[in-house]
């Protein structure tokens, strides 16, 4: 009879093992799922910063472009005519250009983010399955350890369909500690089981 117990307490320790080391893998996966989560926000913020950067520098350009442009002209007298017109035109096309480029790179950096972000979140969720799976299977296992060890258990309320009594068992009687009858028989008088 120890044997079941042992196994009934070894099932419950594992059981509880298997909880345990289900929590301790979710916390790991979702310190994981933060740092990535913050890893992707300053990545974010670096994309803006650098967009920022970027755009003033475009800006910075075209002005000192136009200012060159403006003063050369102007030495030959021709900053109101079409030539002057059209290199200030040119100008604003070029800076269009490059603001719209870097405006695109900063979109395709930030979709991509996006999908960092998106895919943090599947490893998350891919983490704690895998970890409930394990759980479960560690469940399922010690369960099959407890039924092989209780297969061999005596009825613990004898075999009453053979003439046995149900007061009769193997198990120990817990009011006085010994192995007897008084553990499970019913009160003669009240007919409830006295434990």
């Amino acid at each position: 009879m120890c044997n079941i117990y042992a196994a009934i307490a070894l099932t419950g320790y594992s059981m509880i093992e298997a909880k345990k080391a289900q929590q301790a893998s979710d916390a790991m996966a979702e310190q994981k799922y933060r740092m990535d989560m913050e890893e992707i926000k300053d990545n974010r913020k670096s994309v803006m910063l650098n967009s920022l950067q970027n755009g003033n520098a475009y800006k910075q350009q075209f002005l000192e472009r136009l200012s060159t442009n403006n003063l050369i002209l102007a030495q030959g007298g021709k900053l109101d005519t079409g030539t002057g017109k059209a290199l200030t035109g040119a100008d604003q096309t070029t800076k269009k250009q490059d603001l719209n480029a870097a405006a695109l790179k900063a979109s395709n950096d930030m979709m991509g983010l996006s999908y960092r972000s998106y895919d943090a979140r599947l490893q998350l969720a891919q983490s704690k399955q895998e970890s409930k799976a394990l759980r479960n299977q560690a469940y399922i296992k010690a369960g099959m350890t407890l039924s092989m060890a209780a297969s061999g258990m005596e009825n613990p309320f004898g075999n009453a369909s053979k003439g046995g009594s149900i007061g009769k068992t193997s198990m120990l009687d817990f009011r006085g500690g010994t192995a007897g009858t008084g553990g499970f028989s019913p009160n003669p008088i009240t007919g409830k089981f006295n434990y």
